[in-house]
């Protein structure tokens, strides 16, 4: 619940550090009392905001990668009754929430689109 936390905050100051970037540069282009210092620092701002989402995008991406394996190798000890169906069916929704928080950011929705993953067990 933290990291989905953190990587829609993240999300959220990067979508508000671009508008922002973008009012300090028509401020100093139209002569309206900008100046290049708010110019750098709206810059500072969406490239911290951009790194933040990189990095967090690559935790989830990397945990996900690790959660659809454990969901395989949960499956096949599903299958010979080595563990509950249940524990089958947690493994599965922890890989579905990684999914839904990869999904709440369209670069990374786009990216994982073109992932294969695995299927619900039945």
């Amino acid at each position: 619940v933290e990291l989905a936390i953190s990587y829609s905050d993240a999300l959220g100051e990067k979508q508000a550090a671009r508008p922002a970037l973008d009012a300090a540069k028509l401020k100093v282009n139209s002569g309206r009392g900008g100046s290049a210092a708010d110019v750098a620092a709206a810059e500072a701002r969406l490239a911290a905001a951009e790194r933040k989402v990189r990095l967090l995008r690559k935790i989830v991406t990397t945990t996900r990668a690790v959660a659809a394996e454990e969901v395989e190798r949960m499956r096949k000890l599903g299958a010979v009754r080595a563990v509950s169906i249940a524990e089958v069916r947690n493994s599965e929704a922890r890989l579905k929430i990684l999914d839904e928080i990869l999904n709440s950011d369209p670069e990374a929705a786009a990216k994982s689109a073109s992932a294969d993953s695995p299927s619900p067990a039945k």
